[in-house]
């Protein structure tokens, strides 16, 4: 592993996903997966990536995302019976700039936090992608990278400023002076 970034566990398998960056500028390898128990594990997903980075662990349990930063996409992971990989898919492509990080609603919504520019996607099961919160001065979000829900309420790091929003994730979207 050369770049660990963000961690996903998966009680049901009893494992540990981490998302491996590999290189700003090369694509690589970038999926790791490790047992509780034992902490054994390797190299889960061979496949090259551009930049993975946040991951989210689908409502189901059958499928991994991951967005890949500096291809502005996010991709779908299928995990077969046995726990392993299969080939991933691009769930959602061409996403200005910089996808960061992933977190599903209980509608299983997916959010994707863009580090550039200040916004959040949400994407619905069917992958329509809506704008839910744009920041252009970066004044609120500033740089959202990784992103989590309680109940209703996401919530996201901000880089730019140091500091977590809230946001009431039920409202139809959101656009941020």
């Amino acid at each position: 592993m050369r770049i660990p970034n963000f961690p996903v566990i998966d009680g049901s398998r009893n494992c540990l996903y981490v998302s491996d960056s590999y290189d700003p500028k090369e694509a690589g390898p970038g999926g790791w997966r490790f047992d509780l128990e034992s902490g054994e594990g390797g190299l889960w997903y061979d496949r090259a990536m551009t930049f993975a980075n946040g991951m989210a662990l689908s409502p189901d349990k059958d499928h991994l995302y991951v967005a890949e930063s500096f291809a502005g996409r996010v991709i779908r992971i299928p995990i077969d019976d046995n726990g392993g990989p299969e080939e991933g898919e691009p769930f959602v492509e061409e996403l200005e700039r910089v996808p960061d990080g992933l977190a599903f609603d209980t509608a299983g919504n997916l959010y994707i936090s863009c580090y550039e520019p200040s916004r959040i996607y949400r994407v619905s099961p069917e992958r329509e992608i809506h704008l839910f919160i744009d920041d252009p001065v970066a004044h609120t979000l500033c740089h959202p990278t990784n992103c989590a829900f309680r109940g209703e309420e996401l919530f996201t790091s901000n880089l730019g400023r140091w500091h977590i929003t809230r946001i009431e994730a039920r409202s139809e979207g959101l656009v941020l002076p």
